[in-house]
């Protein structure tokens, strides 16, 4: 029961997210039973999101830092949370693609069912 777990903590994709250092910037949930926390390296900002309880809704997520260049963070991926590319039918072994957000203005929008964990990855 914990193999999926350990497999996903200790993966290459989540965790750099958790031994990164926190960012100078932090995202900040605009509900107020979502915690976040902000990590960068030198090539991603990792934030992860955690909802204490509460019902299943769509929640902001605001503060994304700019890209090295300057420029506004324009999406990210959602780790180990998964969408077909292309999508089905039929579904294929090795389609299977991390899920997506879309970021504007530095913030981004998603869903959070209660006790929900998400670990999102924006590239700089």
């Amino acid at each position: 029961m914990l193999k999926p777990v350990v497999t996903e903590l200790s993966s290459t994709a989540v965790n750099p997210a958790l031994v990164a250092p926190d960012a100078k910037t932090q995202v900040r949930a605009a509900a107020s039973d979502v915690e976040a926390i902000t990590r960068q390296d030198s090539r991603f900002v990792y934030v992860i999101a955690v909802r204490r309880g509460g019902t299943t809704s769509q929640v902001a997520l605001t503060g994304l830092p700019k890209r090295k260049d300057g420029s506004a963070i324009g999406g990210g991926e959602v780790l180990f949370e998964y969408a077909q590319d292309p999508p089905p039918p039929p579904i294929a072994p090795g389609h299977q693609q991390f899920r997506t957000v879309r970021a504007t203005s530095g913030g981004f929008r998603d869903w959070f069912g209660p006790h929900d964990a998400h670990v999102y990855r924006f590239p700089l």
